[in-house]
């Protein structure tokens, strides 16, 4: 499910290079994302703002917009990294895009049966317990209202509640 935004804010587009990817190196894509939660301010002017792109895959190996990615064996593997070393996607990922499923289509296993993709049910349960609980830590550390955070938590569970799980 794709949640509109209720605000104009342009997105925070961290790119990952092909190189990063294939070298399987999250080094600099772990900076970009950690720098997002450094500092009071910043941290809630980038809630629900991270757009995540990777650039030299798809046809014409070019930027694609992490539609595919997840299809590549080498991507799943590097959002996998950064997914054990991250779990912030909740607290920062837009929610009127993909890049929330497409992250957690990387880290689950999946079944695709014709035009659907089908999650692990156990899979998508621990991702989310892992994101909730990253989440609860950034609200807590910068001390957020729980309004904000159950907010959050609202729009995540209406993101996924119509991806199909077994």
């Amino acid at each position: 499910m794709i949640i509109p935004k209720i605000w104009n804010d342009p997105p925070i587009v961290v790119t990952v290079s092909r190189k990063d990817v294939e070298s399987n190196d999250s080094q600099s894509t772990l900076e970009s994302l950690r720098s997002l939660l450094r500092d009071p301010p910043q941290a809630p002017a980038a809630i629900g703002r991270l757009v995540l792109s990777f650039d030299g895959f798809g046809k014409n190996a070019g930027t694609i917009w992490f539609d595919e990615v997840w299809q590549v064996p080498e991507a799943r593997l590097f959002v996998e990294m950064l997914d054990q070393e991250f779990p912030f996607w909740f607290f920062l990922a837009d929610l009127s895009g993909r890049t929330l499923y497409t992250v957690a289509a990387c880290v689950c296993r999946i079944e695709v049966r014709g035009s659907e993709t089908i999650f692990n049910k156990e899979d998508l349960l621990a991702f989310s317990v892992r994101q909730f609980e990253g989440m609860t830590q950034i609200f807590k550390k910068w001390n957020f209202p729980e309004e904000a955070r159950s907010a959050r938590v609202e729009q995540v569970t209406q993101y996924f509640a119509n991806v199909p799980v077994e």
